[in-house]
């Protein structure tokens, strides 16, 4: 254990088959989520965003990226659809900065 997070559960290499076959116990303490919804959301964030939002579908995930007005990435992420809108989810730590930031472009 480093601090609170556990860095293992005691598997070997020899436990990988069997761990990827059946569920798993996972420690994801270090994920946070940013949620959006709206009508809109899906069309402000394929503007913010380097993902194809029209490729997502509800219970599906998608792979991106939000940069700032230089094109240097400030988060990555994994969006989800929702029912009700999005979840982006990503290193904890990049939420709050990431919600300033988007927070500046939404209407």
């Amino acid at each position: 254990m480093a601090g609170e997070l556990a860095l293992s559960f005691g598997e070997t290499p020899a436990d990988y088959d069997i761990l990827l076959a059946d569920a798993a116990l996972c420690d994801l303490g270090d994920l946070g989520v940013l949620s959006l919804s709206g009508p809109d959301s899906t069309k402000f964030l394929q503007g913010q965003s380097t993902a194809d939002f029209s490729k997502l579908v509800p219970g599906g995930a998608l792979r991106g990226a939000c940069c700032n007005l230089q094109g240097r990435v400030f988060t990555s992420f994994v969006a989800l659809a929702t029912d009700t809108g999005l979840l982006l989810v990503m290193h904890r730590a990049l939420v709050a900065p990431s919600l300033q930031t988007l927070a500046k472009y939404a209407v």
